[in-house]
């Protein structure tokens, strides 16, 4: 049976804003409960403006979310998981970090339906967001059909006695 997506653009236009860290607060109706409780969320899109005090050249920058991914471990047991490494580029204090594609993205097992989410650049040149107004991630959450989902739970995770 084939997945059903749904794609959350979160911008950052739209977010409160801490520090390195935004958070958007997620209307209930944006998403549908005939859906199974848990979901894959990955990331499939991201292009945020921020500045640092320069370096020059292209380097990687992590985006860690809240969310705890139930299929990831982070060694610094802070919580959360990492979204995925993305690319930046540095030009003097301004910087875009980006995302275009990727054909292989790290999906995280998470539970359905957020209200809540907060994503936080980490890079050690960050000063701050810049143009907002044109900063975005976009999330991608996939569910398998309901009834597979519960099939599936009930077969790996029921004990069998032989």
């Amino acid at each position: 049976m084939p997945t059903i997506d749904d794609f959350l653009v979160l911008k950052f236009e739209d977010a409160v804003i801490s520090g390195a860290t935004a958070t958007w607060n997620i209307t209930p109706n944006y998403y549908t409960n005939q859906r199974s409780s848990v979901c894959f969320m990955s990331l499939e899109r991201a292009n945020i403006n921020f500045t640092g005090a320069g370096g020059g050249g292209d380097v990687g920058t992590m985006l860690r979310c809240d969310i705890n991914g139930q299929n990831q471990q982070i060694s610094d047991n802070v919580g959360g998981c990492m979204l995925d490494i993305i690319n930046t580029s540095i030009q003097g204090t301004s910087h875009h970090a980006y995302k275009t594609s990727n054909s292989t993205p790290m999906k995280l097992l998470v539970s359905a339906r957020p209200t809540t989410i907060k994503i936080s650049l980490q890079h050690l040149d960050f000063d701050s967001y810049a143009n907002t107004d044109q900063s975005y991630i976009i999330l991608r959450f996939e569910y398998d059909d309901l009834k597979d989902t519960q099939r599936e739970y009930r077969d790996q995770f029921t004990k069998t006695f032989m």
